[in-house]
């Protein structure tokens, strides 16, 4: 695999700086004059003019791994940034029924200096969990040094969820037989690698739900975490009294209109369901939800077609919508989302979970 980082080497203070008009000396050079600087940069789809909330904005962005160019420095530019990591894939190693995968992490960087104080390159990584198999972990986006991870697989039946990764929010809990598994957490937080300074940084990642189970066959997955909020908690009895229960939503994703456009950003997967005796089309029974964002929907595992049991993949404030679960079959959630797959259903073949989506990564600066 190709060496996706960028070595950037210190720059060399000359006395002379490059201007519109050729070159001018700073206020110390013996000039008088103020530099100028036409500032250039390239990489990802370049939109300028574009309004937002904050002001209007060029704005650069990254659906999949490439680089941003800068062509002509501004010392005195500054950036802002969103980058969000792959969220995870709704299956693992833990067994048949698993819960939702968590959202990718969220980050968002304002005012950024020291970025653009001379003609370099930097390497952006778009984590796409689609590059690897369903049950394996989801990928981490990275931009300007910073690394932004993936969500946490959900557990399954003999394993228990993963934290997610730096930033990112945590799988839905183990789906034992014996009652609740907790949900894991969220990763860590750490900026120290983040290049440039100043300017402010927020970052968004929560917990997953807990699983539920009572006996051999009733087992309910969990949702994942998302970055606007925990995922929800599974139950092993139906809001009727009944004994069979339902699947946790995926947690919903942060809302950040970053390009115009206001999308809910990390959310988590919704849990699948084992509903294979008799008196499970109970009324509240279900599988979990995709969180708010393009997460995916839990699958089920029944040879029956339940349909009440099959909310919807998420496509609500969605960069790109997420797939609802089927028989067999957790959602696939949203691309560009960072928002975790739907759980996987054992049983029933193919009994694979959804992929997580995959992020992205945005700059922009004012014109």
């Amino acid at each position: 695999m190709f060496d996706k980082w960028h070595k950037k080497e210190k720059p060399v203070f000359t006395g002379i700086a490059r201007g519109v008009g050729g070159f001018a000396f700073g206020s110390g050079g013996g000039g008088g004059g103020s530099v100028s600087y036409n500032f250039q940069a390239t990489g990802g789809t370049k939109q300028t003019g574009v309004s937002t909330p904050d002001g209007t904005y060029t704005i650069h962005t990254f659906l999949s791994d490439q680089q941003f160019i800068i062509q002509s420095e501004d010392p005195n530019k500054t950036l802002d940034i969103l980058i969000v990591g792959g969220g995870a894939p709704g299956d693992g190693p833990g067994g048949a029924i698993a819960s939702g995968g968590g959202g990718g992490g969220v980050v968002l960087i304002k005012d950024r200096a020291g970025l653009c104080q001379e003609t370099t390159t930097y390497a952006i990584t778009v984590g796409d969990p689609t590059d690897n198999p369903v049950g394996d972990a989801g990928e981490s986006s990275v931009a300007f040094g910073l690394t932004v991870g993936a969500g946490g697989r959900g557990g399954g039946q003999s394993a228990g969820g993963q934290a997610g990764g730096n930033f990112a929010s945590g799988g839905g809990g183990q789906t034992n037989s014996g009652g609740t598994g907790p949900g894991s957490p969220a990763g860590p937080v750490d900026f120290s690698p983040l290049q440039g300074s100043g300017g402010t940084t927020q970052s968004y990642g929560n917990a997953g739900g807990q699983a539920a189970g009572s006996g051999s066959a009733n087992h309910f997955g969990a949702g994942g975490g998302g970055a606007g909020g925990v995922g929800a908690n599974a139950s092993s009895t139906a809001p009727n009294g009944n004994t069979w229960g339902y699947g946790g939503d995926g947690g919903p994703g942060v809302p950040i209109n970053f390009d115009g456009t206001e999308y809910y950003y990390g959310a988590g997967g919704g849990g699948s369901i084992y509903v294979g005796q008799a008196g499970s089309d109970q009324p509240g029974s279900g599988v979990g939800a995709g969180g708010r964002g393009g997460g995916g929907g839990g699958g089920i595992a029944s040879a029956n077609n339940y349909a009440p049991y099959f909310p919807s993949g998420n496509n609500q404030n969605a960069r790109n919508a997420g797939a609802s679960g089927s028989h067999g079959t957790g959602g696939n959630a949203g691309a560009n989302t960072g928002a975790g797959g739907g759980g996987k259903p054992g049983y029933q073949p193919p009994q694979a979970g959804g992929f997580g989506g995959s992020g992205i990564v945005q700059v922009r600066y004012t014109e």
